[in-house]
Parts: structure tokens; sequence; C-alpha cells
């Protein structure tokens, strides 16, 4: 199970063509991953695993200023 914190909540705004640095908590040891959707196509995707505290930190690259919703995966 992972926990983010509450500013990464659905219908959230992120600054475009910038670094997404998601954190959160997991099991120690794990796998994380996170992709950026648009419909069902992958468009940016990065992993990490969490330290022995079950905290992780990943980074990802957001897409350019549009309209268009996006989906977060992670």
């Amino acid at each position: 199970m992972i926990k983010l914190p509450s500013v990464f909540s659905s219908g959230a705004l992120y600054q475009h063509n910038s670094d997404l640095t998601i954190y959160g908590y997991t099991t120690a040891g794990h796998h994380v991953s996170a992709s950026i959707y648009l419909q069902n196509n992958v468009i940016e995707s990065a992993e990490t695993g969490s330290d022995d505290a079950g905290r992780f930190e990943i980074t990802i690259k957001t897409p350019g200023a549009s309209f268009t919703s996006y989906n977060i995966k992670i």
C-alpha cells in the first residue's frame, strides 16, 4: 500500500514542463513506479525503490501547458 500527502489528489494542478517530485510511504524496500498518461498512452514514467523506513521519492517530467487532462498512476 502506498500513502501520499494530500497535495497529490484528484484534480490537482502541477507546473508544466517541470520536474514533479512525488514522495510518500510504502513497505520498506518496495519498488515504486509513476507514469503520466494521456488517455491510455504513457507519455512519461520513472521508477525507484523505498528506503528502510518505507520512504520514497520519485521525479517525473510534466507535459507542456494545455487544457488536456492527464492521469498520474503510482
